[in-house]
C-alpha cells in the first residue's frame, strides 16, 4: 500500500481554452516528476518544433508562454519529464492579436 501511495501521478497536459498572438498563454501540466521540458509543435504533417523550453524545475505544474507564434498557426504543445513520460495537446489554432512581439517561424 505504500508504494502505491508513493505512485506519481500520469503526466497530463491541459489543452489551452484559446491561445492569442503576443498575448502570454498559460500552459498547464499534471503529474510526471523531475524536470520539465516543453515542446510547442507544429501540427501538420511535420510536427516541427517551433519553440522548447527545458529544464523547468521540478514541482512546477505551469509555464507562462509568450504565444510568440503567428496567428492562424495550428500548434500542438508536447510536455515530457525526465523519465521520458510524455503527454501531448490537442491541436489549436493561434488566434490573431497584437503585433508587439517577435514572431518565431
Amino acid at each position: 500500500m505504500a508504494a502505491a501511495a508513493m505512485a506519481q501521478a500520469p503526466l497530463t497536459i491541459d489543452t489551452p481554452a484559446f491561445a492569442i498572438q503576443c498575448i502570454p498563454t498559460l500552459v498547464r501540466w499534471h503529474g510526471g516528476s523531475g524536470l520539465f521540458f516543453l515542446v510547442i509543435l507544429r501540427n501538420d504533417n511535420s510536427s516541427e518544433p517551433i519553440q522548447e523550453f527545458g529544464g523547468l524545475a521540478e514541482g512546477t505544474q505551469s509555464f507562462l508562454w509568450q504565444t510568440n507564434v503567428a496567428a492562424g498557426t495550428v500548434v500542438g504543445l508536447r510536455i515530457t519529464d525526465e523519465h521520458s513520460d510524455d503527454a501531448k495537446t490537442a491541436p489549436f489554432v493561434i488566434l490573431p492579436g497584437p503585433h508587439n512581439c517577435t514572431i518565431v517561424h
